[in-house]
C-alpha cells in the first residue's frame, strides 16, 4: 500500500497524479469532483458515493479489488456493529443515517 499522502497541500490534479502513479491507493474527495475525474479519465473509477451534506466518494483504481474488498468488508462491519451509526450521529447528526 502507498504512503499517507500530505493531502492539504496537494491540489486535485497532483492527488490524481499520484493514485495513477500508486503513490496512495485511494482517496476521499467530493463526488463531483471525482465523478468529472472519471469521466475525463477511463483509468479511474469511483468505488461509492456516500449521500451526506457534502458527499464525497472513494476512487480505488480499476482492477485493484484487493482495497475495495477490504474498504466494503470494513465499512460493512462498521455498520453491523453499530459503530458507523454512532458516528454518523455524533458527526453528522442533521442527515439521517443512510444504512
Amino acid at each position: 500500500m502507498g504512503d499517507v499522502f500530505p493531502v492539504i497541500a496537494r491540489s486535485l490534479a497532483e492527488m490524481l497524479q499520484a493514485l495513477k502513479q500508486g503513490q496512495i491507493d485511494a482517496l476521499l474527495k467530493d463526488a463531483l469532483l471525482l465523478l468529472t475525474a472519471e469521466a475525463d479519465d477511463d483509468s479511474l473509477r469511483v468505488a461509492f458515493q456516500l449521500p451526506i451534506q457534502h458527499p464525497f466518494g472513494v476512487g480505488v483504481l480499476p482492477g485493484n479489488r484487493e482495497l475495495l474488498d477490504a474498504l466494503n468488508h470494513a465499512l460493512n462491519q462498521l455498520i453491523m456493529d453499530g459503530v458507523l451509526a454512532k458516528l454518523w450521529a455524533q458527526w453528522i447528526p442533521y442527515k439521517p443515517f443512510p444504512f
